[in-house]
C-alpha cells in the first residue's frame, strides 16, 4: 500500500509540473484551504468543436455564481504563479513603509482599492475575466503581491480587518442585476458599458456573449 501511495504521489507531482505555474499554485492553495475540487478553465473547458465550446461557455456564468470561492490572479499570466503562498510559492517582495514610534516600529503597506472598473489592472481589461469577477460571490484576489478578500458584503485587505469600502458607497456587485430576470435598465447599461471597453482575444467572442445574454433573459 505504501508503494502504491508513493507511486500515485509521484504521478500527481508529474502532472502538476506540466501545468502553468498559476494553475499549479491555485490547485495547491485550494487543497491547503480544504477544498476538494477546483475548476480551472484551461483544464475544464473541452475544445472538441464549436458547438461543444459554445455550450460550455454559455454555462460559465452558472459555474462562477455557484463557486464557493474564486481565486483571482490579477497580475501577470499563467507562467508567473501566485507569490507569497507559504510552503507553495516563493516569498513576496512587497514594499512596506516602517515608522519608528519610541522603541517600536509601525509597518504600513499600501492598501489600494480593488475594483473591477480600474483599467490600470490587466485583469480588468480582459473580456473573459469580467464575467468571472461579477458573477463570483466570493473572491480571493492576488494583485501587486498582495491578497484581498472580496465578497458581496465587503472588501478586506489581508493585514487589515477593516472594510476597505466603508464610507465609499455601494460595493461593485452587479451579479444580482443579471440574476433578477428583470434588472434595472440604467444599472444594466452600466454593467454592459464596462464590458464593452474590455479587450477580446477573438472578436467572435462578443457574439458568444450575446448568445449567453439572450438565452439567460
Amino acid at each position: 500500500m505504501k508503494a502504491k501511495a508513493q507511486s500515485l504521489q509521484h504521478e500527481a507531482n508529474q502532472i502538476l509540473e506540466r501545468l502553468p505555474l498559476t494553475v499549479r499554485h491555485a490547485i495547491l492553495l485550494a487543497d491547503d484551504l480544504g477544498y476538494k475540487y477546483l475548476w480551472a478553465d484551461v483544464l475544464c473547458i473541452v475544445h472538441e468543436g464549436p458547438a461543444t465550446l459554445v455550450d460550455q461557455l454559455n454555462k460559465m456564468s452558472a459555474i462562477y455564481a455557484s463557486a464557493v470561492m474564486t481565486i483571482v490572479a490579477a497580475n501577470g499570466d499563467g507562467a508567473d504563479g501566485i507569490f507569497g503562498l507559504h510552503g507553495i510559492s516563493t516569498a513576496r517582495d512587497s514594499p512596506q513603509a516602517a515608522f519608528a514610534i519610541h522603541d517600536e516600529h509601525l509597518v504600513v503597506t499600501n492598501t489600494e482599492k480593488i475594483d473591477a472598473t480600474d483599467d490600470r489592472v490587466d485583469y480588468n481589461r480582459r473580456g473573459w475575466t469580467y464575467q468571472e469577477y461579477i458573477m463570483s460571490p466570493r473572491k480571493l484576489v492576488f494583485i501587486n503581491q498582495r491578497a484581498y478578500w472580496v465578497c458581496q458584503c465587503c472588501r478586506r485587505f489581508e493585514s487589515d480587518a477593516r472594510d476597505m469600502d466603508r464610507g465609499n458607497g455601494e460595493i461593485f456587485n452587479p451579479s444580482h442585476l443579471i440574476r433578477s430576470g428583470t434588472p434595472d435598465l440604467d444599472q444594466l447599461s452600466k454593467v454592459m458599458s464596462w464590458y464593452n471597453v474590455r479587450n477580446l482575444t477573438y472578436p467572435g467572442d462578443s457574439i458568444t456573449r450575446y448568445i449567453w445574454a439572450t438565452r439567460s433573459s
